[in-house]
């Protein structure tokens, strides 16, 4: 019965695996898509692209947006921009695009660590190994690296060029909390991979 068990596990393992890398291979031709289409505009004259800040009297309610050619926009957050990130209206947008760039990287990183948990317990019969451990941490780390590559580096990157005067908001609890029990996972899981080492050897 519990061969049985088993058996049915590993084969949904399996089935949910081979969803995951659909999803994964799909997301990097988009990812390889839009970076592209990033190159692309990065040799477009300046007037293609514009930027709206719509400043309130309290910063964590201003909300600023990036267009290129009324087609492509970036939702920038609540970064309020300075009369210099007005004016450089391409610089703006383009460092957007290339942080969002960043942050997909990281996501395809997470989504192909998931796709190496599923991979190894197909090859090892077991989720308990030093490879899915690490790629469980592995995905913890890129998420909230992607989290942060959007949230934080890239307002503090537009006030660091004085581009913007200032922004609020610079995470998000949500995903910063889902990227901490990923990584806290991981450390389970590399501890369940030396018990069954242990186990292994005793055996």
């Amino acid at each position: 019965m519990n061969g049985v068990s088993k058996n049915v596990l590993r084969t949904r393992c399996g089935t949910v695996g081979k969803a995951v890398s659909v999803v994964f291979w799909c997301s990097a031709a988009i990812a390889l898509y839009m970076l592209c289409v990033t190159v692309w505009m990065s040799i477009q004259p300046a007037g293609d692209f514009s930027v709206q800040s719509l400043r309130l009297e309290n910063l964590a309610d201003t909300v600023s947006y990036g267009f290129f050619r009324r087609s492509i926009y970036l939702h920038f957050g609540h970064v309020a921009f300075s009369e210099a990130g007005l004016a450089n209206t391409k610089a703006v947008f383009l460092l957007g695009s290339w942080c969002g760039g960043a942050a997909a990287a990281f996501r395809l990183g997470a989504l192909w660590n998931v796709r190496a948990v599923f991979r190894e317990i197909q090859r090892e019969g077991t989720p308990f190994t030093p490879r899915t451990s690490r790629a469980v941490f592995g995905t913890g780390a890129c998420i909230l690296a992607a989290s942060l590559t959007l949230r934080t580096v890239l307002p503090i990157l537009y006030s660091a060029v004085g581009l913007s005067t200032g922004f609020s908001n610079p995470y998000s609890l949500d995903e910063l909390l889902a990227g901490s029990v990923v990584v806290c996972l991981g450390f389970v899981f590399r501890y369940g991979a030396a018990l069954q080492t242990e186990s292994d050897e005793t055996l």
